[in-house]
């Protein structure tokens, strides 16, 4: 019925993580559509990044530093926000104007981690951790404003998108790191 395919669309247990982790695949056509941010790979990676934050940052010795673990928390919940608020906003300018503003949460929270380590409040793998996933959605995120500024991709949610932006696309699941 209809209600259980809207749950399915929109259920917080197809997330990625987890052992059950289902298939996502886009399947309309040749070109890929891109209806909803949720279909952005971009914004299941920063979703993970926020996801590892929170769960690094309730664990000691960090959760002791309120303000640190407050920032670092703000900064990764920015990052999928500003992702999600520009598809949804009118137009790739503002849709890259967003993507600007998450990758400057991205370089700020990496700042953030590195603080974490000097101090000792984070420990080595969770950086490396940290350090990779930032990196990768801050190139992720800069491909996709690179392609946004040379395409003639207008409107409003729906963006019907060239094969090229497939690789945007979630097809995968997101492995919780």
């Amino acid at each position: 019925d209809a209600g259980s395919q809207l749950r399915e669309k929109y259920s917080c247990e197809r997330d990625g993580f987890g052992d059950d982790r289902p298939s996502w695949k886009i399947l309309e056509g040749d070109t890929p559509t891109v209806e909803r941010f949720e279909d952005l790979q971009v914004w299941q990676r920063a979703r993970g990044l926020a996801s590892m934050v929170y769960k690094i940052t309730r664990a000691a010795p960090l959760s002791s530093d309120q303000s640190l673990s407050n920032q670092m928390r703000r900064a990764a919940v920015s990052v999928a926000s500003n992702i999600a608020e520009g598809f949804e906003r009118d137009g790739s300018r503002e849709f890259q104007q967003f993507l600007s503003l998450a990758k400057g949460s991205l370089g700020e929270l990496r700042s953030q981690t590195y603080i974490g380590r000097d101090a000792g409040l984070i420990a080595a793998q969770q950086c490396d951790d940290l350090l990779r996933l930032t990196d990768e959605i801050a190139r992720m995120t800069a491909s996709l404003m690179h392609y946004l500024r040379g395409s003639e991709v207008a409107g409003r949610k729906r963006r019907r998108l060239s094969e090229h932006l497939s690789e945007y696309l979630f097809e995968t699941p997101v492995q919780d790191t």
